[in-house]
């Protein structure tokens, strides 16, 4: 008998763009100022607004509606991922109740995936 070698230990694989991974190994989304994600909003300056646990909010331009927006890009992680599904479904029944933006928190405007990332998409605050 011999003993068995347990498997191997299996790495996400993430998506290449333009010869450019988009994502790092700790599942965090590799951005490059001018990029465009969802085909909508190009990302602006060359570091992030914000990072934490839950991955980076880089500042964007919404080529749609020309105006500055922050985008939430979440960790490419299952775990992450149901948490931000669960963060847009509390943005939605805030919104919907929100008709005069009485609630003094920040304004969401889209959700989607992009890649292998959940984004949130808000209004920028301050420049």
């Amino acid at each position: 008998d011999q003993p068995s070698t347990p498997p191997p230990t299996r790495r996400p694989t993430y998506p290449v763009r333009n010869g450019r991974k988009v994502t790092d190994d700790r599942g965090d989304y590799i951005f490059c100022e001018g990029e465009l994600i969802a085909d909508r909003y190009e990302v602006r300056k060359s570091g992030p607004l914000g990072s934490g646990a839950f991955g980076i909010v880089v500042e964007a331009f919404d080529i749609q509606t020309n105006k500055p927006v922050a985008v939430k890009l979440i960790k490419a992680r299952p775990k992450f991922a149901q948490q931000a599904e669960s963060e847009a479904q509390l943005l939605r029944r805030i919104s919907a109740c929100d008709d005069f933006d009485s609630s003094r928190i920040v304004v969401w405007l889209d959700h989607f995936k992009w890649g292998s990332h959940e984004c949130l998409v808000f209004e920028r605050l301050s420049q």
